[in-house]
C-alpha cells in the first residue's frame, strides 16, 4: 500500500485517488451496495431483523468492500470472485471482529432504547394524566385482546411518542453506530497492513493500541472529514423520512427503515472516498505502528520463552517469531 506520509494534505490526496479510480470503485460500489439494500428491504418488513444482518451479513460485505478499493487503488486485479471471498474472509481468525460491530451494535442498541424510553415516557404519562382510561388499558394490556391493543395503538398521543421515539432515537443510534464503525475501520485498515506479517500472537490486543498512540493526529484529521458524509446520510435520512410519512405510512418501524435506505442510497457515492480517507489516516503513522508491533511481539516472546516445560518444536517457532520481529524493526524506515 502506498506510504501516505508525503507534503500532501490528506484529503487532498484521498480525493485525488478516489477520482482516479472513480469507475472501478463505484462499480465495486454498487456491488456492495446491492447486498446492502437487500438485507435493509428484508428488514423493512421484518425490522428486528437488522440487528443480525449489520454483524453477520452487512459488515462481512463491508470488509470484501474495503479490501476491494484497496485491490483497485494498487491497481491490482479484482472481480466478483475475490469480492465474495473477502465475504468468507472476515471470518477468519485474523479478520474477525476486526470492526468491533457486535460491540458497536450492543452500544448503539443500547443507546437506542434508552433514548427511545426517555422520549416516549413523557407522551404515556401525559396522556395517562388526561385520560385515566387509557391507564386501565395499559394495566390490562394483553396482546391477544386485539380490541384493547387497537385502541392504544389508534390513540394520537402514543401514536405520535412513538413514532418521534422510535426515529430520534433510531437516527441518533445509527450516526454512533456509523461514527463507531469509522473509527473501527482505522483499525482494519492497519490490521490489513500487518496481514502479511508473522507472527500474530498479539495482534487482537494490539490493535487497538494505535488509535491510543496517535489519537491527536486521528481525531484532528477524522474531525475534517466525517461531517461531510453524516450530513449527507442525514440528509437522504431526513427526505425519507418525509417521504415515506406523507406518502405511504406513518409506521414507526417502517419508517426507520426506510429512512436508513435512503440515508445510505444518498451517502454512496461519497463511500469509497470515505474508506480511501479513513485508510489513509490509518498510513500516517504505519512505520511507527510495524514498529511497536514487532517490540510487542518480542515482549510478549520474552514470557514464553521462560516456560520451561516448551518443546524443542514450540522453541523453534518462537525463535523463527523472534527473527521476523527483529527484521520487521531493522527493515523499516522512520521518519
Amino acid at each position: 500500500m502506498k506510504d501516505v506520509r508525503m507534503k500532501q494534505k490528506i484529503f487532498k490526496t484521498s480525493l485525488n485517488e478516489y477520482l482516479k479510480h472513480f469507475g472501478s470503485i463505484f462499480s465495486l460500489t454498487l456491488l456492495y451496495a446491492l447486498f446492502v439494500l437487500l438485507c435493509l428491504f428484508i428488514s423493512y418488513f421484518l425490522t428486528p431483523l437488522i440487528i443480525l444482518f449489520v454483524p453477520l451479513i452487512v459488515m462481512p460485505f463491508t470488509f470484501a468492500y474495503h479490501v476491494g478499493v484497496n485491490a483497485i487503488r494498487d491497481n491490482q486485479p479484482f472481480n466478483i470472485g475475490l469480492f465474495f471471498k473477502g465475504f468468507s474472509s472476515y471470518f477468519s481468525s485474523f479478520f474477525r471482529g476486526g470492526y468491533s460491530s457486535i460491540r458497536n451494535m450492543v452500544i448503539s442498541v443500547t443507546v437506542f432504547f434508552l433514548l427511545m424510553i426517555g422520549i416516549f415516557l413523557p407522551f404515556e404519562t401525559y396522556e395517562m394524566m388526561n385520560n385515566p382510561e387509557m391507564y386501565n388499558y395499559i394495566a390490562n394490556l394483553s396482546f391477544t385482546d386485539t380490541e384493547i391493543l387497537n385502541i392504544i395503538l389508534e390513540n394520537k398521543t402514543f401514536t405520535l411518542g412513538m413514532m418521534l421515539a422510535f426515529n430520534i432515537a433510531g437516527i441518533v443510534s445509527t450516526l454512533i453506530y456509523l461514527h463507531l464503525h469509522l473509527r473501527s475501520s482505522v483499525l482494519m485498515s492497519y490490521q490489513l497492513t500487518l496481514e502479511k506479517i508473522k507472527p500474530m500472537i498479539v495482534m487482537k490486543q494490539f490493535a487497538p493500541y494505535q488509535l491510543r498512540l496517535f489519537s491527536k493526529t486521528f481525531y484532528k484529521e477524522y474531525l475534517k472529514m466525517v461531517f461531510v458524509p453524516l450530513f449527507v446520510f442525514l440528509i437522504g435520512y431526513v427526505g425519507g423520512f418525509f417521504l415515506h410519512y406523507f406518502l405511504i405510512t406513518k409506521e414507526a418501524t417502517s419508517l426507520f427503515v426506510f429512512s436508513l435506505i435512503m440515508g445510505f442510497v444518498f451517502l454512496l457515492p461519497l463511500l469509497g472516498f470515505v474508506l480511501i480517507y479513513m485508510d489513509n489516516i490509518a498510513y500516517l503513522h504505519q512505520n511507527e505502528l510495524h514498529v511497536d508491533f514487532a517490540k510487542s511481539v518480542l515482549r510478549k516472546l520474552e514470557g514464553y520463552e521462560r516456560i520451561s516445560f516448551i518443546s524443542e518444536e514450540d522453541k523453534e517457532k518462537l525463535n523463527s517469531m523472534r527473527q521476523e520481529a527483529e527484521e520487521i524493526i531493522k527493515n523499516t524506515k522512520m521518519d
